[in-house]
């Protein structure tokens, strides 16, 4: 019993710590790479990409075919033909015959009609054909060439796809930790002025402040109530949100451990980066794809204009279809066929394949200018964040001082409650700008790397 009583305790520790464990910023990154439902689903994009590739390179080989039947009909089938001219010139002659021949004749009915068997009742046919496309392999060269384009393009896509995933990540992950270090703020903030309601209703009782310095303080407290309670709320729906980007059930347990900002030199090494080009990024590279897919479409829709050249082998077994039809029988030769006129219906789609591909290029040329402002706009935002976080570490260092001047000049009886009290309101709302600051300063890093075509999770991570 006490063994039993013992694995207990162990499974239940076991299972404690595994939903207590804290997640890195890495390990969410790579859990919803794995597990995101929107991801898997561009995996299947890439799979469908790469069989559609394989089904059309078998239109390069022989195609087989294999045809067979068996049949029972109501009643053989039998051409009939009259013998009695024939036997009229054998009885002339039967006078030459041996005997035992001469008496087979003789019982022969002149008057008999004979028939041919053409069929039997129980027929059965089998064929089997080999074709090989001759004149086509211009457009199945072409059309497979597209497929592999095609299938590169569903890569890409499938990586662009994962970009969106990991900056979501980062984002949320980023917006838990801000959250948590406000709510943390806050609720010292709250110890606080409950400290400060302590010691007003003792100098209330002495007669050293305002009568109304006791309401200032519950307000204060009051406030800094409301404000947790917004942020506690804030917190369960991002990691209800990390959560459903993880792939997990949004009541999982989320426990985020903190992130460090980059080392400035290499904040400084990414914004001075000479290739920030927008040719890494995979919407680029996919749009760049899809259109050399179409223009190779367009040398397969052209090959439909063309005559269809097959050679062509077949072989034919026959059972029960009588003596005027071989048992076994094949040819071998070559089959033309080419629509002559069709009132433009492949014509048109050539010319419609065309335009898509002068569409696609029209589209890369803005999706790169987009891009490039993209990537401006991101290092626009890290500028301005390093900028933020300097002036957010010089505003908390005043607000902190400040606040200790406040306390001072209150306990010594020379300033107002509401004085200390925004005091105190001025050094939390600094205290908290910079913590958000800090964090603001590592998403918009990952946010350019990603602009700038960058994997936060594999080779290109740092």
């Amino acid at each position: 019993m006490n063994n039993a009583l013992k694995i207990l305790m162990i499974l239940f520790v076991t299972l404690s710590w595994s939903r207590v464990r804290s997640q890195t910023i890495d390990d969410a990154l790579r859990i919803a790479v794995t597990q995101n439902p929107g991801l898997k689903a561009a995996k299947q994009g890439m799979k469908a990409a790469t069989y559609k590739r394989k089904s059309v390179r078998g239109r390069f080989l022989p195609q087989l075919r294999l045809d067979t039947n068996l049949l029972y009909w109501d009643s053989p089938l039998t051409a009939p033909m009259d013998t009695s001219a024939i036997n009229s010139k054998f009885e002339a002659l039967s006078k030459f015959l041996p005997p035992a021949a001469r008496k087979a004749l003789q019982s022969t009915d002149q008057g008999t009609v004979a028939g041919l068997s053409i069929r039997d009742r129980l027929t059965s046919k089998t064929t089997i054909t080999v074709v090989q496309p001759l004149l086509q392999i211009y457009g199945i060269s072409a059309g497979y060439k597209a497929a592999q384009k095609a299938e590169q393009a569903a890569s890409y896509d499938y990586e662009a796809e994962k970009r969106k995933l990991e900056l979501a990540v980062v984002h949320t992950y980023c917006g838990i930790l801000a959250s948590q270090q406000v709510k943390s703020s806050i609720l010292a903030g709250i110890e606080q002025v409950r400290a400060y309601e302590k010691q007003v209703s003792a100098f209330l009782r002495a007669g050293r402040v305002e009568q109304n310095a006791l309401m200032k303080v519950r307000v204060q407290a009051a406030d800094l109530e409301n404000a947790l309670t917004g942020v506690q709320k804030n917190i369960a729906l991002l990691k209800a949100r990390l959560n459903l980007l993880m792939g997990r059930p949004q009541s999982a347990a989320v426990n985020v451990q903190p992130v460090r900002p980059p080392p400035g030199d290499r904040i400084n090494a990414l914004l001075h980066r000479q290739n920030a080009a927008p040719e890494r990024r995979p919407e680029l590279r996919a749009l760049d794809l899809k259109t050399q897919a179409l223009g190779l479409q367009t040398h397969a829709k052209l090959s439909n204009l063309l005559p269809r050249l097959n050679a062509v082998f077949a072989y034919d077994h026959n059972y029960g279809m009588g003596r005027m039809m071989h048992e076994n029988e094949y040819f071998i030769g070559l089959s033309l066929s080419w629509a002559v006129w069709e009132w433009g219906a492949s014509y048109y789609a050539l010319k419609q394949n065309q335009a898509r591909a002068a569409q696609l290029r029209a589209k890369a040329v803005q999706l790169r200018r987009q891009l490039k402002m993209d990537i401006l706009s991101k290092q626009l935002d890290l500028r301005e964040a390093l900028d933020r976080l300097k002036t957010s570490g010089l505003k908390a260092q005043q607000a902190v001082e400040n606040l200790r001047i406040e306390t001072a000049l209150y306990n010594a009886g020379n300033t107002t409650t509401t004085d200390l009290l925004l005091a105190q309101t001025q050094s939390l709302r600094a205290q908290n700008e910079l913590i958000a600051q800090r964090i603001d300063l590592f998403y918009k890093y990952q946010a350019l790397r990603v602009a700038m075509g960058y994997d936060l999770v594999g080779r290109d991570k740092d």
